[in-house]
């Protein structure tokens, strides 16, 4: 695998028992007559060109998700002047890069050992606490359509749009060159893990509605008093969360040590909700900046909101089915000389296992974390993923999505790239109204997608890649 041998050699702690992954630099390559995204230059690790079947139009909606020449993908994420994004290789290693408007990138290496050393901590659901507080007149940054009219007809409470509410310490912005970079980063980690939902058969997908810092020390528990509303410490969050409309809320930190003995404790915490009617005080979750970056703890954590829990040998706490857990499994030689192969929920690393398919001994063999959830629906080395039995993530999500998705309801209509009559739907209308308008426009027109004052090209392509009905 790409990064094992690197990163095994590379594991340093100065905070918190979290492998410092290795980093380096690159170039975001913009090539050819559309100035459509070609490749990621990252020194030390070369040039990932995209395939040729990227479709230009993504690069018009500001996320541009593209298949590699030699497999895997390629995630970018443009925000306020600055980028940020991830190259999933085919193996499962993660590289996570970020950088400024002149293209230039810095790049960690970081998936598998950063996720996988790193134990999640989830917790028990706790009971249902009221909601408190108002929403201030101000926030750093909001969806698009925040402060309007409510979502059509509660489009986005069905289970196709789970809407979120994502703080940030000032610790962990301390790590970020600006608001605007950290805000970019963020959003960037939320495309990987609608990634991972979408190549699972997940029918849901995470909306940011909301980003803010919030005032409070990282010390304590953060996930309790995260989840708190009048304990003193980041209580603004749920005045923020009402006004938004957002079903789950993501506290985003720089340390998790909070025992302050100068080690990070966990990636990741959040509640394993494994109540029927779900438990809206308890959708919030506590994420390390550098695991959301270059590992699954994000997407891993907002399983455990929906029930999921990890694979059985490591659950320590059930889900709410009892084929709610993450899958730990052998490629199709069924050899330790093999790979072996966790799902999003399960725990991966090198483990020391007497349970080899073709030797009687111990040895230490590597899992290693693929983004999918566990499914008996879908291969991974000629393997199935999960079991119908004992480790469906999948259903468990489509079954909760829903649940989850009325926590709050919809406030901020759903973003419909295409739709230029408003209708809810992109179709033969929206296409005539955009050739009617093409060329030069005003600022504000339905069919200047990319904002750049003309109707072109890169639109129509969004136009034509959104057709059917907004989602």
């Amino acid at each position: 695998m790409l990064m094992l041998g690197m990163l095994l050699g590379a594991i340093s702690s100065p905070i918190g028992g979290l492998p410092a992954p290795m980093q380096g630099g690159g170039v975001l390559s913009i090539d050819g007559p559309l100035g459509v995204l070609q490749a990621v230059e990252l020194t030390g690790l070369g040039r990932f060109e995209l395939a040729q079947e990227a479709i230009l139009g993504l690069e018009a909606t500001g996320v541009t998700r593209a298949p590699l020449d030699g497999g895997g993908t390629l995630i970018v994420r443009r925000h306020q002047g600055h980028v940020a994004g991830r190259i999933t290789t085919e193996t499962g290693d993660v590289v996570a890069f970020r950088g400024g408007v002149d293209g230039r990138l810095t790049w960690q290496l970081g998936e598998p050992v950063v996720d996988a050393m790193c134990p999640c901590g989830s917790l028990p659901h706790g009971h249902a606490h009221g909601q408190a507080g108002d929403v201030p007149a101000l926030t750093r940054w909001r969806a698009s359509g925040a402060g309007g009219p409510p979502a059509r007809d509660g489009a986005g409470d069905d289970g196709a749009i789970i809407d979120v509410l994502a703080m940030y310490t000032t610790a962990a912005l301390a790590d970020f060159d600006s608001p605007h970079d950290l805000e970019t980063n963020v959003l960037s980690w939320f495309d990987a893990g609608n990634v991972t939902l979408s190549d699972s058969g997940i029918n849901t997908q995470l909306r940011v509605v909301g980003m803010e810092l919030v005032e409070g020390a990282e010390s304590g528990d953060l996930l309790a008093q995260f989840r708190a509303t009048a304990d003193g410490v980041f209580d603004e969050a749920h005045g923020l969360r009402n006004g938004l409309g957002a079903d789950v809320m993501v506290l985003f930190v720089n340390s998790t040590d909070e025992d302050g003995n100068g080690v990070n404790d966990y990636c990741g915490r959040a509640y394993v909700i494994k109540s029927a009617g779900g438990s809206p005080s308890s959708a919030c979750a506590v994420i390390q900046t550098t695991c959301a970056a270059t590992g699954y703890t994000l997407i891993h954590e907002m399983g455990h909101l929906h029930g999921c829990a990890h694979d059985a040998a490591n659950a320590g706490v059930s889900g709410i089915e009892p084929h709610a857990y993450g899958w730990v499994f052998w490629g199709a030689d069924d050899s330790c000389d093999d790979d072996r192969w966790c799902t999003v929920m399960a725990y991966g690393g090198l483990d020391e296992i007497d349970d080899c398919p073709d030797e009687g001994d111990s040895e230490f063999v590597w899992t290693q974390r693929i983004g999918l959830f566990s499914t008996p629906d879908l291969d991974h080395d000629g393997t199935a993923v999960g079991d119908a039995v004992e480790a469906d993530n999948v259903r468990v999500w489509n079954d909760r999505a829903p649940v989850t998705a009325g926590y709050r309801a919809s406030l901020i209509p759903l973003d419909c790239p295409g739709d230029v009559d408003a209708s809810g739907e992109v179709d033969m209308l929206d296409l005539i109204q955009m050739l009617g308008a093409w060329g030069v426009v005003s600022g504000g027109h339905g069919a200047d997608i990319n904002e750049d004052l003309q109707v072109g090209l890169l639109d129509l392509l969004v136009l034509l890649d959104r057709f059917g009905r907004c989602t």
